[in-house]
């Protein structure tokens, strides 16, 4: 049986032409800005460690990006804020 295999596309550079050859599965209002349309397509090829692609058999079957997350500052701090304050 085959198994689905998850990876970057920083260590499958290969696969980054066939992102989109899957159906958009957005939700309707989330093709109407025009700011998200021009910057989530940059994501994978400026930062490939953030794009993640999932292959059965070689073949793409789902992508997505995920986001850098920092739970503390450089200096120790958290970086947790609470509403209207830093």
């Amino acid at each position: 049986m085959s198994e689905i295999v998850i990876t970057t596309l920083a260590e499958r550079p290969e696969l980054l032409e066939h992102l989109y050859d899957l159906a958009d599965s957005w939700p309707e209002f989330m093709k109407h800005d025009p700011v998200a349309n021009s910057l989530l397509g940059q994501i994978p090829p400026t930062f490939p460690e953030y794009a993640v692609v999932a292959t059965l058999d070689g073949e793409v079957i789902a992508r997505g990006c995920r986001c850098r997350s920092r739970s503390r500052r450089s200096d120790g701090r958290s970086c947790r804020t609470t509403a209207g304050t830093r």
